[in-house]
């Protein structure tokens, strides 16, 4: 007769988990597997992203489902060990009691008619198989009721034997491959002559409730790395294509086209990324017009003088020898002209060796009284005939400072000149010099037309006109704050459109210089 299958031991109640496939979930899928190629496969952040963060998180769920599902494997696969345990112990107690005598005497027929009535009473035969084996480790009694050909492995029996305290344990897969446990515990205590207790339990349904454990979890895992993948890719992609727009920005706005605007977004990095690219692209394209300002400026301000003297030039070289008052005032034309002209090219001269930190300083101590006073005598003439009052006021008291007497008097030659120019008739310009313990500073104060409030930040910028109707380069004022900033002064300028200007230079008092000068002074009257 065949042998028979073990019966299975019922631990929970099966589920079952199963759901048909839907289209709708075919195109997750495919949407999800479209992801993770361009993941896989794609560069930049996102495939970073995947290294690093997403490849960790599948480590980490993998070692988290091997660990909850062999936790769980190990309370199962114990729970029934224990149980079968607690069994054989009940059950030698019952042999040792009543079938001492019996197998003391070697009586086999007493043992096996005694192990024969208890199988017959054993009431969980639907659940588990008890066997009782003779001293040779023969089965010879079942609750099966079937024959036995001794086939299967009776590893827990041998176990037993060798084990001090007379019980063995084994799980594996009997001759027929189904999955069991087996305890055996040997009646005598330490010796197999007395016989041996055996009981054996289908693991099928704990390994199908396994299973299903193990396809809850996995599932739920994978559920989470999808979720995870799907937020991960949208939170990436809400920083790579933004990126990529700046990129294709930044890469037009090398090219020269400085009107690209970027849509500003959130309110984060990126956003302020953003507003920093479309600042950079406005000033960018402000710096573009002033330079082409600048280059027309530039050719308008050489054309004139070069105009005025070749056309002079010529009179001059037309005129007979009674055309002399005509030949002088040609000439004396020729003569501002070219000095007007040198004033130029010594402006863009000394902007550029500014610019490239060749611009040198011959420091020495010198009274600022006699340099503003000096300056000041340059435009009285000017003044007068443009019907302008210029003053200078001093306290009398020496205002020593350390500094380079030419470029010191070009800043205060420029700032005067402007008030002149953007002063109407009868207006007013003063020029005040102030010593104090640490700074001495030079103001000069006009009623003239004054500066907007929105051009005030900007007067000091290279090339910056304000008034594009007035001659010059928009650069006089540049080079004024950069021959301050040499001198470890400022230049401060304070303007109410339609009332005036104050410009304030501020230098160290001499004691108070920092660096190498000469002890030298300039002459004083």
């Amino acid at each position: 007769m065949n042998r028979r299958r073990v019966k299975e031991l019922r631990v929970t109640p099966e589920n079952t988990i199963g759901s048909a496939e839907s289209s709708s979930g075919k195109k997750r899928r495919q949407g999800i597997s479209k992801i993770i190629r361009s993941m896989l496969f794609g560069k930049g952040i996102t495939r970073r992203w995947l290294r690093t963060y997403f490849l960790v998180v599948v480590i980490m769920s993998a070692i988290i489902a091997v660990c909850v599902l062999g936790l769980a494997r190990n309370y199962y696969y114990n729970s029934i060990e224990q149980g079968l345990l607690q069994r054989s112990q009940v059950t030698i107690r019952y042999f040792s009691s009543t079938l001492n005598a019996g197998v003391n005497s070697g009586n086999s027929e007493a043992f096996h008619s005694a192990a024969q009535a208890f199988v017959e009473s054993f009431d969980s035969r639907s659940k588990m198989e008890l066997q009782i084996l003779n001293a040779s480790g023969d089965i010879i009694v079942s609750s099966t009721g079937f024959s036995f050909e001794n086939d299967d492995p009776l590893n827990d029996y041998y176990r037993a034997v060798q084990s001090s305290g007379g019980q063995g344990v084994w799980s594996g897969s009997n001759s027929n491959g189904e999955s069991v446990m087996a305890v055996t515990r040997l009646i005598s205590g330490r010796s197999a002559s007395g016989g041996a207790v055996r009981f054996v339990v289908s693991l099928s349904s704990v390994n199908q409730l396994l299973t299903g454990i193990a396809a809850v979890t996995i599932t739920v895992l994978m559920i989470l790395l999808v979720i995870m993948l799907l937020s991960g890719s949208y939170f990436i992609n809400s920083i790579v294509m933004p990126v990529k727009e700046i990129t294709v920005s930044a890469n037009k706005i090398a090219k020269g086209d400085f009107n690209i605007r970027l849509q500003s977004g959130a309110e984060d990095e990126i956003g302020r990324l953003v507003s920093s690219i479309n600042s950079m692209a406005s000033e960018l394209a402000g710096s573009e017009k002033i330079k082409n300002d600048f280059i027309s400026g530039v050719s308008h301000e050489l054309r004139t003088p070069l105009t005025a003297i070749k056309g002079w030039g010529e009179t001059v070289l037309s005129c007979g020898p009674d055309d002399r008052q005509l030949s002088e005032k040609g000439m004396e034309i020729i003569i501002r002209e070219t000095d007007r002209l040198s004033g130029l090219v010594e402006e863009l001269l000394d902007f550029s060796r500014i610019q490239d930190g060749r611009m040198r300083m011959n420091l020495r101590r010198l009274d600022v009284n006699r340099e503003a006073a000096d300056t000041v005598e340059m435009f009285t003439e000017r003044c007068a005939a443009e019907k302008r009052t210029l003053t200078l006021h001093t306290s009398g008291a020496p205002a020593m400072v350390v500094a380079d007497a030419n470029r010191l008097r070009q800043v205060m030659v420029n700032i005067i000149d402007n008030a002149i120019k953007y002063t109407d008739e009868n207006g007013e310009i003063s020029v005040t010099v102030a010593a104090g313990s640490e700074r001495v500073t030079v103001t000069v104060t006009d009623n003239g037309c004054g500066i907007p409030a929105e051009d005030l930040p900007r007067v000091t910028r290279r090339f910056y006109k304000a008034n594009t109707r007035r001659s010059g380069f928009g650069i006089g004022l540049a080079v004024a704050e950069e021959i301050m900033i040499l001198h470890q002064g400022s230049i401060d300028i304070r303007s109410a459109e339609g009332k005036g200007t104050v410009v304030t230079l501020r230098l160290p008092e001499a004691s108070c210089f920092r660096g190498e000068h000469t002890e030298q002074q300039t002459p004083t009257e």
